[in-house]
């Protein structure tokens, strides 16, 4: 289960880094944008998202942890986070073509937690 969990973590962010690398084709310029605040309110808004799901993931992996080493009453809880894995997922393939090269980096960071 904990295979299938990275794989799908894995295809997500070479999916985001693919919509990245087109969008960044289609005339996008690498510097920081210059159309003011809505900019840094995506970024911030990406950045939760971000935040969610390396929390979500360390939930996770606590809650692995301990139905690994014979917990079984954790199950449930990992039941519970497996759900906010699923919803966070699809916030972060409805945002993909939004992250910037850094936030990209820092969800790979996250995926090699798994």
């Amino acid at each position: 289960m904990k295979n299938k969990i990275k794989l799908f973590g894995i295809i997500v962010l070479v999916a985001v880094i693919g919509f990245s690398m087109i969008a960044c084709n289609k005339g996008g310029s690498s510097a920081p944008s210059a159309s003011g605040g809505s900019a840094s309110t995506s970024g911030s808004s990406l950045d939760r998202i971000i935040d969610d799901y390396e929390k979500i993931i360390t939930d996770f992996n606590t809650a692995m942890q301990k139905v690994m080493g014979g917990d079984l009453s954790a199950a449930g809880e990992l039941g519970t986070v497996q759900g906010k894995l699923e919803d966070i997922m699809k916030e972060i393939e409805q945002n993909q073509n939004q992250f910037t090269p850094a936030q990209i980096e820092r969800l790979a960071r996250i995926v090699d937690r798994l």
